[in-house]
């Protein structure tokens, strides 16, 4: 996977929503090369970047404070980590009330797509695959999204949506990374953290 960030800001640039959400300070963890601009959005005071010279993402409280940050954003991070409860916890936990998580997470059909053995397929570093919501997944590392946002207190939903610009769906399956160069093969989260919801 490449350009992450890039490809979906082509799609993100100019909209209500993520003019909204991508507002404030904010933090962009595990983006490399391809991390979020303050240019690409009018409201975006400030990003700082978290990336593995930094430190251990999944720990990340150990580098940052807890309520530093009206947005948190991280693009094809977290299939990356071995503990995602732990780093999810942590990132919530550095995100103010009424601040913004927004996660660009790998949708194990569109990227996977049927082969993930003890690691990806396409991406030997990728740990978990995710979903929306499976009763029962093809793969055994794989993440109900869903179940996975249960787990954060005050949580509101916001937006939870396939996305698969560009991809062809005609390509049999299995057969090529769509990723590469140009497709979308994500699902994209935006949760709320809202006091006493």
């Amino acid at each position: 996977m490449g350009n992450e960030t890039t490809k979906a800001n082509k799609r993100r640039k100019g909209t209500w929503l993520f003019n909204k959400v991508f507002s404030g300070k904010g933090i962009d963890i595990g983006g490399g090369k391809d991390c979020l601009k303050k240019e690409d959005f009018p409201n975006i005071i400030s990003v700082d970047y978290f990336d593995k010279p930094q430190g251990d993402a999944q720990d990340i409280l150990s580098f940052r404070d807890i309520l530093a940050y009206d947005f948190v954003y991280s693009s094809h991070c977290l299939e990356h980590l071995p503990n995602i409860s732990l780093a999810l916890n942590q990132w919530w936990l550095m995100l103010k009330y009424n601040g913004y998580l927004i996660l660009s997470l790998p949708d194990e059909d569109l990227y996977e797509q049927g082969r993930f053995q003890a690691r990806s397929r396409w991406s030997r570093e990728h740990k978990h695959s995710f979903t929306i919501y499976k009763n029962k997944s093809w793969c055994h590392w794989s993440i109900n999204i869903l179940d996975m946002i249960k787990e954060l207190k005050d949580c509101q939903i916001i937006h939870i949506s396939l996305v698969d610009t560009d991809y062809d769906y005609s390509i049999p399956w299995g057969s090529k990374d769509q990723s590469m160069p140009g497709a979308e093969v994500s699902i994209e989260v935006i949760l709320r953290k809202v006091k006493d919801y």
